[in-house]
């Protein structure tokens, strides 16, 4: 293989925030691997599976760019996908990262107006954000649901929801990714909670 084979433009995305999606992206950002992965435990699994992609499509470790969801999700869950993509960035990879709310701004387009994203919080309690907005709230999980909603991956409130961001980055990848790294996004952790309240008795 040529050095300039080797840079072939390939990107890794990793989505552990409701259990596992992967792909592997050519350089227009179209899908050459899309997977998910339910009801099973990432850590065991996502480094066996990244390699068969890399491998199966002779790609360059060195060569690609990593693509990461960094929230919400489950607390735990989101660590994986952090962890792998830090130590890609301590081998020189770029790294960008995005919350699911910059997949709502990028393809708004696609987003009946009113739509509130929901996700389950965890602790007796969902979280809900309206599209349009920057911040969201804790609510207690038995309020009632009346809006139309958004949400992302699998997860309890998957079969209440009009839309699911995870095929809305699939369907339209190269537009988002190409998005995402236009503005060089490395977001950090969304998550529901700070840690002394997460951990708190």
């Amino acid at each position: 293989m040529t050095s300039q084979d080797s840079f072939n433009g390939h990107s890794l995305f990793l989505d552990t925030s409701y259990g596992i999606t992967l792909g592997l992206l050519d350089r227009e950002y179209r899908w050459l691997e899309f997977e998910v992965l339910e009801g099973q435990k990432s850590s065991e699994i996502i480094h066996d599976k990244i390699n068969i992609f890399l491998e199966k499509h002779q790609v360059d470790i060195q060569s690609i760019d990593i693509f990461v969801l960094s929230g919400p999700g489950s607390y735990t869950g989101l660590r994986v996908s952090q962890g792998i993509a830090q130590i890609f960035e301590l081998n020189g990879a770029k790294v960008y990262s995005f919350d699911i709310f910059k997949v709502g701004i990028i393809l708004s387009e696609h987003i009946e107006a009113g739509m509130k994203w929901i996700f389950p919080a965890f602790k007796s309690e969902l979280y809900i954000r309206d599209v349009t907005q920057d911040e969201g709230e804790l609510v207690d999980e038995s309020a009632e649901l009346l809006d139309k909603y958004i949400t992302h991956g699998s997860n309890k409130f998957d079969a209440l929801s009009k839309l699911n961001s995870r095929q809305l980055i699939k369907d339209y990848a190269p537009r988002v990714f190409s998005e995402v790294k236009n503005r060089s996004l490395r977001d950090e952790i969304f998550y529901f909670r700070t840690l002394d309240k997460e951990f708190s008795k």
